[in-house]
């Protein structure tokens, strides 16, 4: 009797499993699969961690996202997102008026939204901090020098600048910058922006472009030199998106938007510092910030990559 029971226990067990794995196939066949959203990020180590933040904010509410870490520079990403390679990734309203937009002469933010309207694209309010460009030398190097903001570099003709590659072609970089200070430093190269601590550190140059919530300006004993002619544009972290998004997957877009005011500048560099001075992997960073961030969507999802 006993084993009458068992089998027919194991029966109705498989019967109930069999049913929820044609559910499954049911649901996979009428189109209920999990949306899929693709985003991106840029080759340093800030926009690898928020390009992880929007993947695990998209997998909160269910999607299935891909993250193309360090898919390339400024251009790479907007080009993508244009095409619809991309669904979304974290951009700078500096870098969208003074570079993605120069043509335009743009001279407000919303100027730059109405344009993005007009190619399917759309925009969040600032997350919530300004990581504008800066110059940064050895704080030996500025004491020894009188350096203390960029008009004293005028007095200093036989420094070696080394700039991030991107730096040195951008419209917001190095040439412009160049005219409106009027320096006349001639011995300027470009190399990768991670390699340019190394170099400042071994004395093959003496000043290199920065982020201001680089976590390693702290580490390598850095000055920052005062923007005293106003070159630099505020550069708020915003996200990029496809207006389509909305109607894809509303529930991500609500997700992403989430992150409007989310993040100080002291908090970002403070994350920047776990990967950089950590060593910890950015998806860990992600995951940690987005739980601890937003609890009300990852309750029951504690688990970190």
């Amino acid at each position: 009797m006993k084993t009458l029971r068992w089998i027919l226990v194991c029966c109705i067990a498989l019967t109930c499993a069999a049913a929820c794995q044609r559910s499954k196939d049911d649901k996979e066949k009428t189109g209920e699969e999990k949306v899929k959203v693709t985003v991106a990020s840029k080759l340093f180590t800030e926009s690898v961690i928020l390009g992880s933040v929007l993947e695990r904010l998209a997998e909160t509410v269910g999607a299935e996202a891909e993250h193309k870490a360090q898919l390339g520079a400024t251009q790479i990403l907007w080009q993508a997102v244009l095409r619809g390679d991309l669904d979304a990734y974290i951009d700078y309203t500096g870098t969208l008026m003074r570079e993605t937009f120069a043509q335009e002469n743009f001279t407000t933010i919303e100027q730059v939204s109405e344009k993005m309207a007009e190619l399917g694209l759309k925009m969040s309010k600032p997350i919530g901090f300004n990581n504008t460009y800066a110059f940064g030398t050895l704080s030996t190097t500025a004491e020894e020098r009188g350096l203390t903001k960029i008009s004293d570099l005028q007095g200093h003709p036989d420094l070696k600048f080394g700039f991030s590659n991107e730096f040195m072609h951008r419209s917001d970089g190095w040439t412009p910058l160049k005219a409106t200070y009027q320096l006349p430093q001639t011995d300027v190269k470009g190399l990768e922006h991670e390699l340019a601590y190394r170099a400042l550190e071994t004395s093959q140059i003496d000043l290199t472009d920065l982020y201001t919530t680089d976590a390693k300006i702290q580490r390598y004993d850095l000055t920052v030199l005062e923007d005293d002619l106003n070159f630099f544009p505020k550069y708020y972290a915003v996200v990029i998106y496809r207006a389509d998004l909305e109607e894809r997957a509303p529930e991500v877009v609500e997700a992403f938007l989430k992150l409007e005011n989310a993040l100080t500048e002291s908090q970002m560099t403070a994350l920047n510092a776990k990967s950089e001075l950590e060593s910890m992997n950015e998806k860990v960073i992600a995951a940690e910030f987005v739980q601890e961030r937003f609890p009300d969507l990852t309750s029951g999802k504690t688990e970190t990559p």
